[in-house]
Parts: C-alpha cells; sequence; structure tokens
C-alpha cells in the first residue's frame, strides 16, 4: 500500500486528490449493505480508493493512471484494479467509501471508534503491529481500519458481536483503547486527528500529548481567548 501511495503521488503530484485505504474485510460489508457487486470480488488484505483530478481541459489521466498501475502490478505491488470509466462509476466507488461506517455497525452492534493519525511511512508497521497484538490480548475483539493515507489519518474500530455482553465489551475496549494509544505515541503519532480532541478525549490529552505542545496550546488559549468566553469548560 505505502509503495504504491509514493509511486502514485511522484507520478501525479498534485493531481492526485484522494487515497484512501480500507481493510478487504470494509469492502465486503460495504458492498453487501449497498447491495453491489464486488468492485474487486478476490480482493484480500487492504484496498485503496484513489482519485485523479487535472485542471488542464481536455486532459485525460486515464491512460496514465492504467500505465501506473500496470507497472505497479509488474513490480508485486497491485493484485487487482477497477478502474471508474464514468462519473457513475465513480460516485459507485464512493459510496463504497463513504459506506463502511454504516455497514460496519450492521455488522458489529458493539463498536468503539477512535480517530488518530501517525506517520505515513509507519502505517503498514503499525497497522501490523496493533492488529497482532490485539488478536493476542483481547480475542473476542475484532479490528478494522479505514482511512486517508494522505495524510497519515486512520479510523481504527474495535468491535464485537452482540453476544458479548455491554459491560464487558466497555472493559475489553478501554484495555484496547489504551495500548492503541500508546502505540500511536510510540510510532510519533497522535490519539486525534479530523475529528479533534472534543470532551471524550480530553482527559487524555494530558496523558498522552507531550508537556511542550501542552505548554504552546494552554499559550494560544490565553493569547486569543484571555477570558476564556471561547467554548468554556472544553480542553483549557
Amino acid at each position: 500500500m505505502l509503495q504504491l501511495f509514493v509511486r502514485v503521488r511522484d507520478r501525479f503530484d498534485t493531481e492526485l486528490t484522494a487515497f484512501e485505504f480500507m481493510s478487504a474485510e470494509a469492502v465486503t460489508m460495504a458492498c453487501q449493505h449497498l447491495q453491489k457487486t464486488h468492485p474487486l470480488p478476490d480482493a484480500t488484505g487492504c484496498c485503496v480508493l484513489l482519485e485523479l483530478a487535472s485542471l488542464q481541459p481536455g486532459e485525460t489521466l486515464n491512460d496514465a493512471l492504467l500505465d501506473c498501475l500496470e507497472k505497479a502490478s509488474e513490480d508485486g505491488l497491485v493484485d487487482e484494479a477497477a478502474m471508474a470509466t464514468s462519473q457513475r462509476q465513480a460516485d459507485l466507488f464512493w459510496s463504497v467509501r463513504e459506506s463502511v461506517p454504516v455497514a460496519m455497525l450492521q455488522n458489529f452492534p458493539r463498536c468503539s471508534p477512535h480517530d488518530i493519525s501517525v506517520p505515513i511511512s509507519k502505517i503498514p508497521d503499525f497497522i501490523d503491529q496493533m492488529q497482532t497484538m490485539t488478536a493476542s490480548r483481547w480475542p473476542q475483539l475484532e479490528s478494522l481500519v479505514f482511512g486517508h493515507v494522505g495524510d497519515g489519518n486512520l479510523h481504527w474500530n474495535f468491535l464485537a458481536q452482540e453476544a458479548l455482553a455491554p459491560s464487558q465489551f466497555a472493559e475489553l475496549a478501554s484495555e484496547a483503547t489504551l495500548c492503541l494509544y500508546e502505540h500511536t505515541v510510540a510510532y510519533g503519532g497522535s490519539i486525534s486527528a479530523e475529528h479533534g480532541i472534543g470532551l471524550h478525549k480530553k482527559a487524555l490529552l494530558e496523558r498522552f500529548a507531550p508537556e511542550g505542545q501542552l505548554r504552546l496550546m494552554r499559550a494560544l488559549k490565553g493569547a486569543l481567548d484571555g477570558s476564556g468566553v471561547m467554548n468554556p469548560g472544553k480542553i483549557f
């Protein structure tokens, strides 16, 4: 996945507008939810949804992308691929990606979602290590991951079927969450990405954020809102 991202990014630069990562399981669940045919029926491991856009009138990127994917396939970076040849097909591909959260909750009523980020170069190793630890320490839980590779943002979800009592799931998910955040920080990442800290991660911010970062945040808060009238009672 990472090697493919680097290759596509280097080839198309700013024309690469999206590079979404999903586990094959997530794509399968989304297609079943939408009652649509799986675009890559033999997919295993992970799937990527990438999108290119050009500002040059009349320019087509299809041939260039096809050439890039063919060479990536020859180098063992791609097993199979499907290209949208119309806006309708492109919309279908995106509907699969956007349906992953809903499909996930339909299949796993117990869910503990997390929005984290790690350095792009470390994403594959991070996922492998965290999935191995979860399977070893909390075999009752399943992990489902998807996210935005271009900015290192991963949506990590700990899941369980209804057979697991809510109280038991909460206990296991709490332990797994602390492990996830410790693992994230150890990899030089952040316990929060696009969805912010909010209230649920307020105490965790103090625990996992570097002290220098907290001092800077407090200084900015003081400089911009010395009276504490903006969004009071949230983080600082």
